[in-house]
């Protein structure tokens, strides 16, 4: 068949498609649309009449975008819509305040997609808050708003205490006013000028001068600032767990609530309990603990120091006695402590939109982490944990660095120290351990009910 009767027949049969059809339904033209009806594309945005199709409109205003960076591995987002809004700075504390604007992220509906997530926030009309404002140098000054993702899950539209934090960013926008039209030559050195400009947050407590990039008409995907998705909490995980001592069978490892190390016993002070064991190999991966769920709402305090809520725990292993429970007086014995690193567990749901800024600036997580005490940072799971032995946590109180004798101990005495500490496993009661019996003999009977375990040949 030659191609024009395949065009010959490809028009005939679009006429019959046409034919036995339906008139089509009654509407208005669709902006794109070559004929009526087809009323829902989403860049229908200049509809003159009612009803709109549920397209996308552009809001009156200047735009301020850019993208938020999310990774499935950052955590799952809660249910709700993804709002970014901008927060006014507190210029006594220089710390989010009110919300001021605030947008739908388009697509975010049901959460984030993996990669880039564009959003834009439009600002109808230049910031009318005096209370935003404060002097930026001779003759102007400029407001700073703070960028904040977050889960709208009072659906509400706007930012309430208790919505799930996603992210902020280390840029803000700030927006200059002055009486004079012509921008001050200060503030055109440092790159910005009147009206709307993106600074560098980190730069403001610098030395030197701000990083500040003009943006009078806004901003897009391309040129606005970016918000990272850092602060979704880590509910579980695994942490490698490794030794050079040798943890018997039968033992057993767990985080500690530090409130026992200093005397007080709290409700289920014992969690993530786990049997472990490396028979005689030392100094390989013991085990891959699994850290599931938040801990109990009664571990939850003021963590000193950080200003946060959440709850600190100590890796601790024991000699068990079948229970998967820590209990003294019993035949579990200490073996061994994973310091200097701690469990650390921070909790999202107390935090502040200052806490939140801070804590994404510095790196520490929501959640549970690792956090090293010598370093005095946090540490992802990956780190994993050494266990060490329980002299480790000896405060270094006595004669603790002679190589032989006392040295200069407050109290008299040598400490002999000179000599290595017992091996965990030496700790352990006899009557705890099980049976042995003749079970080393390069032949002979390995099944006693005595010990005859020392047979060169036969019993």
């Amino acid at each position: 068949m030659t191609r024009l009767h395949w065009l010959a027949l490809l028009t005939l049969l679009g006429l019959l498609l046409v034919i036995p059809g339906c008139p089509p339904p009654e509407g208005n033209l669709d902006d794109d649309d070559t004929s009526d009806g087809d009323d829902d594309d989403d860049d229908d945005d200049d509809d003159t009449t009612p009803p709109d199709d549920d397209d996308f409109t552009i809001p009156p205003g200047i735009p301020l975008g850019g993208v938020i960076e999310y990774s499935p591995a950052d955590g799952e987002v809660p249910a709700g819509a993804v709002r970014v809004g901008l927060f006014a700075a507190d210029p006594e504390g220089f710390a989010p305040g009110e919300e001021r604007w605030s947008n739908e992220v388009v697509g975010a509906e049901g959460g984030l997609l993996g990669g880039d997530n564009i959003y834009t926030v439009y600002v109808d009309g230049d910031p009318e808050e005096d209370e935003d404002f404060f002097p930026g140098g001779l003759g102007w000054e400029v407001a700073l708003y703070f960028l904040f993702a977050y889960v709208d899950g009072d659906a509400s539209d706007d930012y309430n205490p208790g919505d799930p934090i996603l992210g902020s960013s280390t840029d803000l926008f700030g927006f200059v006013r002055s009486d004079n039209p012509e921008a001050p030559d200060e503030l055109v050195a440092l790159g910005g000028g009147l009206g709307w400009n993106v600074v560098d947050y980190l730069s403001l407590g610098d030395d030197g001068e701000p990083d500040i990039t003009h943006r009078p008409d806004g901003t897009n995907s391309s040129n606005g600032p970016e918000l990272s998705v850092e602060l979704l909490p880590q509910t579980s995980g695994t942490i490698p767990v490794s030794t050079s001592l040798f943890i018997p069978n039968g033992s057993a490892m767990g985080a500690f609530h530090l409130s026992i190390f200093g005397g007080e016993v709290i409700d289920d002070f014992l969690q993530f309990p786990q049997a472990v064991g490396n028979g005689e190999l030392r100094g390989d991966t013991l085990a891959e603990w699994n850290i599931t769920g938040p801990p109990p709402a009664a571990h939850l305090a003021p963590l000193e120091g950080f200003g946060l809520n959440g709850a600190y725990y100590l890796l601790f292993a024991w000699y068990d006695d079948g229970d998967l429970d820590y209990i003294q007086g019993t035949c579990d014995t200490p073996l061994a402590v994973g310091f200097p690193s701690l469990l650390m567990y921070i909790d999202p749901a107390a935090l502040t939109l200052q806490q939140a800024f801070q804590s994404q600036i510095f790196g520490f997580p929501m959640g549970w982490t690792l956090f090293d005490q010598e370093l005095e940072a946090p540490r992802p799971f990956t780190t994993g944990i050494q266990l060490e032995h329980l002299s480790s946590l000896d405060d270094g109180g006595g004669d603790d660095d002679d190589s032989a004798g006392d040295d200069d101990d407050s109290s008299a005495g040598d400490d002999d120290d000179s000599a290595a500490p017992l091996d965990p496993v030496d700790t352990i009661p006899a009557e705890c351990l099980p049976p042995s019996g003749d079970d080393d003999d390069s032949a002979g009977d390995d099944d006693d009910s005595a010990d005859d375990d020392d047979d060169s040949a036969g019993d």
